[in-house]
């Protein structure tokens, strides 16, 4: 069986203003397990200045499973992943923060946004790096891997976020088109 590769991309939207309150950024994401989901992206400021943040509900791509999220019947036991530590995420949410500019500055390869979301398959880790389309349109895009910290701790490190490559070939959707 061939090995499932997960993928995050969020198209930025220009005609997205706090007065209209539409999203910032639109987009899609598919899980290890090969479970696909959209999502809706609004900004804001975290407190303190810390940066931006991200946040967003998840739409899964299957009926089926938009049902489960929506009643909240996946049992525990099924569940991959821990919860972050000191945040709390319903099911069907997704949240992204911006690195620090003084950890980025340590290391330019850290992804630019980090973040998680938490779906009727557990939790899973997001880190996204800024691009553009080929048509020049701000964009992010990543990788999403299940949120493991016990992995680290047996230094059995997860796989962590790998900058997608320069070649990926990522086009805007089209004005009345989604976002794949």
């Amino acid at each position: 069986m061939a090995e499932q590769h997960s993928k995050f991309v969020a198209f930025f939207q220009n005609d997205a203003t706090p007065q209209n309150k539409k999203p910032s950024l639109k987009g899609n994401l598919k899980l290890p397990s090969g479970e696909e989901y959209s999502f809706p992206l609004w900004a804001g400021e975290q407190q303190g200045g810390k940066g931006l943040y991200l946040n967003g509900q998840l739409t899964p791509s299957e009926a089926s499973s938009a049902i489960r999220q929506q009643l909240g019947t996946q049992a525990e036991r099924d569940k991959v992943g821990v919860a972050p530590p000191a945040l709390t995420l319903d099911v069907g949410h997704i949240v992204l923060f911006e690195t620090p500019a003084e950890s980025l500055a340590e290391n330019p390869k850290r992804p630019k946004y980090y973040g998680y979301a938490h779906t009727i398959e557990g939790y899973f880790r997001i880190g996204a790096w800024e691009g553009t389309t080929n048509a020049g349109a701000p964009m992010i895009r990543g990788s999403i891997d299940v949120n493991d910290p016990a992995a680290a701790a047996n230094n059995n490190p997860a796989p962590q976020p790998s900058i997608p490559p320069k070649d990926s070939r990522v086009r805007a959707p089209r004005a009345g088109q989604g976002t794949t």
